[in-house]
């Protein structure tokens, strides 16, 4: 077992340990392509950039995935226990879902109170309708239902 945990370290990190440096590497790669661009030194033709951002982004999704897979682990094996990670990713939530402040205009608006009243006129405001311009359909004849058929429809299912 000690044998196949160094093995298992050593694969690691030959392959996921050097996910930052490559990633740096690449960030360098693209900005003396896009220097050389800059400068009129090169024609944008023969650089093949759009190549060094899909490996970028591509590297950048990786790394974020082997994260996300590493805090799952982490979750599963504290889980939510009372744990201090428990509480440390529920405090986390709770601090990224929370509307501290809100810009209206150039104005920053702090506080409870004065962010649900703007939050509440502001939806007001979108979906108050206007009835100037709401059609009105005078003088047309609908079909309308018979005390029959209206009978009909409201009686209770059955077999027949």
């Amino acid at each position: 077992m000690k044998r196949l945990k160094e093995a298992l370290k050593k694969w690691n990190r030959d392959v996921f340990g050097f996910k930052d440096l490559c990633i740096e590497k690449t960030v360098r790669e693209l900005n003396e392509v896009e220097d050389l661009i800059e400068n009129g030194d090169v024609d944008p033709v023969d650089l093949n950039s759009k190549e060094l951002v899909r490996k970028f982004w591509e590297q950048n999704h990786s790394k974020e995935s082997l994260l996300r897979q590493k805090s799952r682990t982490k979750w599963i094996q504290e889980g939510d226990s009372n744990s201090r990670f428990f509480h440390s990713s529920i405090k986390g939530h709770h601090r990224r879902n929370q509307i501290v402040m809100l810009k209206k205009g150039d104005v920053w608006l702090e506080g409870v109170e004065a962010i649900k009243k703007e939050a509440k006129d502001h939806f007001v405001k979108l979906l108050l309708e206007d009835w100037n311009s709401r059609p009105f359909l005078q003088g047309v004849d609908f079909n309308s239902l018979s005390v029959d058929n209206n009978a009909l429809l409201l009686a209770p299912f059955d077999e027949a």
